[in-house]
């Protein structure tokens, strides 16, 4: 059974704020292509 799939996010720079909001730094933040779409990745630490 094929069903198409709907998914609902915020954009980047929503994301990236979010991220800093609780309390971590961003390393690494970039767009990449997986399959056939584009998933956003973030890589953050802890804040000191």
């Amino acid at each position: 059974m094929k069903n198409r799939m709907f998914w609902s996010h915020p954009d980047r720079q929503v994301t990236r704020q979010w991220v800093i909001d609780a309390g971590f730094a961003v390393m690494m933040s970039e767009v990449r292509e997986l399959g056939g779409e584009e998933q956003y990745w973030v890589m953050a630490r802890k804040s000191t």
